[in-house]
């Protein structure tokens, strides 16, 4: 894993790029791995159960999987100033995403209170008793596969509020696991490895010396490489329903089918055979791939405990059942492994 990079440093301040899959701040969700709060030397206050000692001078927070820049206070009144001008909405965040969809028109705004999920503690949403929330964009390219490339300009600085706020106008980000649904954000990570979310802006005044301080910075490689993909229109032809798709970056798994066709693989796989799991809950097929050996592996997921339990091995019966459905036979040709 990359470690952050330090774009600016004084006395007073320190401006990081932080990668994704850093955690910023500690938690107990976090125990075992390396957190951008463990990566930053200790710091010492007025106040030892201070926020700004507990929190090593951290201001503000991104998320796991989003990158970008993250500025770090190493005094108490630098740490408290900076604070108060994120509050006061006088700092400027701008945010690179990619979303789904043709986003019109190019450039607006979005507002909608958001407030955590009464269901799901881990998540966030819009909900009237939220706090008011505002974010801002411009599309900066469309492209053919019905992707947009916007510029995010949150105004308020809520949990998940840019992906909320896309997910809530029907645009989800690419790649996001919690809200642009578990089978869109799988198919999206096919060619794009992670949520497409990056903080390459940053403005404020230093409170020391009141200069305006402005950094920039661009996409990390792992973004750069998904756009270029879009723009050089790589392909690779489905062989069950001659689409044209996204190339395959990991190992074997997808290899030969299209999403939309491996869904209903998975579909009639359900069908053709009983499967259930120890806790009594049925099993779904969530992908398949060859192992060194040659075998054919599908991987399943518990429907009732949401696990991936164990991997069966895919023989010719099963693709025999599969066939012999009405469903499948009345599409154009059989299912190919």
């Amino acid at each position: 894993m990359n470690k952050p990079k330090v774009v600016y440093e004084d006395d007073f301040l320190l401006v990081l790029d932080k990668p994704a899959g850093w955690v910023v701040n500690r938690a107990q969700t976090t125990r075992g791995r390396v957190t951008i709060q463990d990566w930053l030397s200790p710091v010492s206050g007025d106040q030892e159960d201070s926020d700004f000692v507990k929190r090593r001078g951290i201001v503000h927070r991104l998320d796991k999987e989003t990158s970008g820049l993250l500025v770090v206070a190493r005094e108490e009144r630098v740490f408290k100033n900076l604070q108060r001008q994120f509050k006061e909405r006088r700092v400027r965040k701008k945010y690179l995403c990619l979303a789904h969809g043709v986003l019109k028109p190019e450039k607006g705004k979005i507002i909608a209170p958001v407030a955590r999920h009464p269901g799901d503690r881990k998540k966030f949403g819009v909900f009237f008793q939220g706090r008011e929330s505002e974010t801002r964009y411009k599309v900066k390219e469309y492209f053919k596969d019905k992707l947009s490339l916007v510029e995010v300009y949150p105004k308020t600085g809520r949990t998940h509020q840019i992906r909320i706020h896309l997910k809530f106008i029907g645009h989800p980000v690419v790649g996001d696991l919690t809200y642009a649904g578990r089978k869109t954000a799988r198919a999206d990570r096919v060619w794009c490895p992670r949520q497409f979310l990056h903080a390459f802006y940053l403005k404020f005044v230093h409170p020391e010396s009141k200069k305006t301080m402005e950094f920039k910075t661009g996409l990390p490689d792992d973004l750069r490489e998904a756009l270029e993909k879009l723009r050089r229109g790589k392909s690779f032809v489905c062989k069950n329903c001659s689409r044209k798709v996204l190339p395959i970056k990991y190992g074997g798994r997808f290899r030969n089918h299209c999403p939309n066709c491996l869904y209903s693989l998975h579909l009639d796989l359900r069908k053709a055979g009983d499967r259930k799991n120890k806790c009594g809950g049925v099993m779904e097929p969530v992908g398949f791939f060859k192992r060194r050996t040659g075998e054919q592996v599908i991987v399943h997921r518990c429907l009732k405990c949401d696990k991936e339990v164990f991997n069966r091995i895919a023989s010719d019966d099963d693709f025999e059942k599969v066939n012999a459905l009405p469903e499948v036979k009345a599409r154009k040709g059989r299912l190919r492994r």
